[in-house]
């Protein structure tokens, strides 16, 4: 059986930070479409306003449990008591004993008349210290009658003006025919909000699909041709439970051949490997995913992948330098034994010949400027390997300075602050400094003081023109994606490592963007011209070109 270190070194050869498709919810990593935004407002304008009963339902695999998820991350940072149950086979009173152990509640009695007077005391005790109270039940489908009927009761647990306690339901959409029976009218009537998941739409599967790979650190390296896209709408329904397994598999043979650009074929036969319908493959233990994790693995250990046994694989093909993936007639399996070259992934340990200092700087000295002179050793260790974890461990553990690295260029004034090497003949950059925004967490309705202090670096920049509040929203994004078009990085709207430092350096640097490009629009006026290259202005940030579209 491999480890899971192994598992994960497809992701290491993409440059991956973790899976961007994992089939566990991942709320650290919310999609929010613009109809979620609002919906996720009225959830917790329920619960502040102490509305009492909400009701969220879908389809299986439309991320009803991830959202659930992110409603406790928030109510979480608002300081309100949660109640989580996952195990909804417990009925009645073993329901209600544990929505009790999950608020801490513990007695010996096992009536249900004393956990509930139990529960109703606790509730008091913390409305009186002026504290909200959520319960969230996830798979409420499989509640009985009696479990919905002490819901219900739950519900009643009220002062003169306000519910004690505010109750979500996270079920399939069947539970709407259960609370259509004639004896459960009285909890439906109760339900302040009814909120139905929908699937993604092809616009929203597109920009879900890159959120998620930029947010593990793609970079815009993997790309889906808008035919895969297209068809991975329509197999998968947008749903995405099965947009990550089939993007998931996908990302295997990325890794195996090399080529970041997913096509509509290796779409289909990622389908076809996860689909139930297939009966003439285990699933559990696919030769689809077999070869590409064995690709993958072999190359990290210095192998040269070029050549299987004819017998049993069918074809990987290579036709104008991108790999087209195509299964066999008689079995759905993969060949790689007609690749036309061979694929080359050099160790992770490389020898020192393998990277190139391009920068005709002394170790030491690079180092002392950030007085981390002393790491000297581990640092010249980890540019020889291109492998950081180690040093990143010795310099988060003994010093203040953070460590970035990045494919794109590094812009600074200062320009001894930034080591450019190659690795492989691809260049790299890197640079330490001590961020003045740490983002937990960035997704729209997120609040922290931190995004309110990301909107005053972008307002004083001149990007962001709407009211700062701390809160992720449409603008906050949209002004991140403007900076970032600016200063040559890829326009996400996602301000990661990168761009929080480049936005830092820019604050703190007599440079303003706004008022540089003032100048040069001046200048080219006066000389009755403009300097576009394909319809983009240039412009000088740091004594290094950049482009950037200005209309």
């Amino acid at each position: 059986m491999l480890s899971e270190n192994t598992t994960m070194l497809h992701l290491k050869a993409l440059g991956l930070k973790y899976n961007p498709f994992p089939v566990v919810p991942d709320s650290h990593n919310y999609f929010t479409t613009e109809e979620m935004f609002s919906e996720i407002s009225d959830i917790l304008h329920c619960i502040d306003a102490r509305k009492g009963f909400i009701l969220i339902s879908g389809e299986v695999g439309l991320g009803k449990t991830t959202l659930s998820r992110l409603l406790l991350q928030k109510l979480e940072l608002k300081k309100i008591n949660t109640s989580l149950v996952l195990n909804t086979f417990l009925q009645s009173g073993s329901l209600l004993k544990a929505i009790n152990n999950d608020f801490n509640i513990h007695i010996e009695s096992e009536e249900i008349s004393d956990q509930l007077d139990a529960l109703n005391t606790f509730l008091l005790d913390q409305y009186s210290k002026e504290k909200n109270c959520v319960i969230v039940i996830d798979d409420a489908q499989q509640l009985n009658f009696e479990s919905l009927e002490l819901i219900r009761q739950l519900s009643n647990l009220e002062t003169n003006q306000n519910k004690l306690v505010q109750i979500i339901l996270v079920a399939q959409s069947e539970i709407l025919d259960t609370l259509n029976r004639n004896d459960l009218r009285q909890l439906k009537s109760r339900i302040a909000l009814n909120l139905r998941i929908n699937p993604l739409t092809p616009s929203e599967l597109e920009q879900y699909i890159e959120f998620r790979l930029v947010r593990a650190g793609s970079n815009g390296r993997i790309t889906l041709e808008k035919k895969a896209l297209k068809l991975l709408h329509k197999l998968s329904n947008g749903h995405p439970r099965q947009i990550n397994l089939v993007m998931d598999r996908c990302l295997y043979v990325v890794a195996a051949t090399g080529n970041n650009r997913i096509n509509k074929n290796l779409i289909e036969q990622a389908f076809d490997e996860i689909s139930i319908e297939h009966s003439n493959i285990n699933h559990n233990q696919s030769v689809f995913y077999k070869l590409a994790l064995a690709s993958v693995f072999i190359a990290s250990i210095g192998f040269t992948v070029y050549k299987f046994q004819d017998e049993i694989f069918s074809v990987f093909k290579t036709q104008s330098n991108f790999a087209e993936i195509k299964a066999s007639d008689e079995v759905n399996l993969i060949n790689l034994a007609d690749v036309k070259q061979t694929i080359t992934i050099p160790e992770l340990k490389q020898k020192e010949n393998d990277w190139v200092k391009s920068d005709n700087k002394d170790e030491y000295t690079y180092l002392q400027q950030f007085n981390l002179g002393a790491l000297k050793d581990s640092f010249v260790v980890a540019l020889q390997n291109d492998d950081f974890v180690q040093f990143q461990n010795v310099l988060q553990k003994n010093h203040d300075y953070n460590l970035l690295i990045s494919d794109t260029k590094i812009h600074s004034e200062n320009v001894d602050e930034i080591w450019h090497f190659k690795s492989n003949n691809a260049s790299k950059w890197l640079t330490f400094w001590k961020p003045n925004i740490i983002l937990n967490a960035f997704y729209q309705g997120y609040y922290s003081e931190n995004v309110e202090q990301l909107q005053l670096n972008l307002q004083s920049e001149g990007f962001y023109r709407s009211f700062v509040d701390g809160v992720v929203g449409e603008k906050t994004i949209i002004a991140v994606a403007k900076f970032q078009k600016t200063v040559g990085i890829k326009a996400s709207g996602f301000p990661d490592a990168i761009t929080l430092y480049q936005l830092q350096k820019l604050n703190n640097s007599s440079l303003n963007i706004s008022t540089e490009l003032q100048k040069i629009n001046k200048l080219n006026k006066s000389k009755n011209s403009k300097i576009k290259v394909n319809n983009k202005t240039t412009y000088s940030l740091a004594n290094n070109s950049t482009t950037t579209d200005l209309e």
